[in-house]
């Protein structure tokens, strides 16, 4: 029992006396890394509807398939399809401003800073976002869909 007694206080001796390791210091939190800057919307390109019809009249074909043609007068809409006589569709077209609900778009969601162009063929109505429309190219979006057409100008 002597020799236990012994051994205990031996160890508490060595463990008061031996070097303690110093606590770690509590970790800081990270410096916070600036928050990036929010990226810029892209410049809406809004080409009032007034000026549409004068910039968009010509013959444009399709990037994504040469075969298809638009050509545009100030208040029709062709459509042809070189190798299908059976695509000739010649329709009404309008441009409208975003803010603006033209009948049948009850379903749509327009932006009101965004030219819109409608096209109107026999009962069918089609709306298309305006993108760009430069001397030699130009694109859309289907808005039931979404999806982007572009046309490059061949006269």
């Amino acid at each position: 029992m002597r020799a236990l007694l012994l051994i205990a206080v031996s160890s508490l001796g060595l463990i008061a006396c031996s070097e303690q390791k110093p606590a770690e210091p509590a970790p800081t939190p990270a410096a916070e890394a600036p928050a990036p800057e929010a990226a810029l919307a892209p410049e809406v390109v809004n080409i009032p509807p007034a000026e549409v019809a004068t910039k968009l009249q010509g013959k444009w074909q399709s990037t994504e398939d040469a075969a298809s043609i638009i050509t545009v007068t100030a208040d029709t809409w062709a459509n042809t399809y070189t190798g299908d006589d059976s695509v000739n569709d010649v329709a009404k077209w309008r441009a409208f401003p975003g803010t603006e609900k033209p009948p049948g778009s009850e379903d749509l969601t327009f932006t009101p800073t965004s030219t819109y162009i409608e096209v109107k063929s026999g009962e069918n109505t089609f709306f298309y976002e305006l993108g760009t429309i430069e001397a030699d190219a130009f694109d859309f979006f289907y808005v039931s869909r979404g999806n982007r057409l572009s046309y490059k100008r061949i006269a």
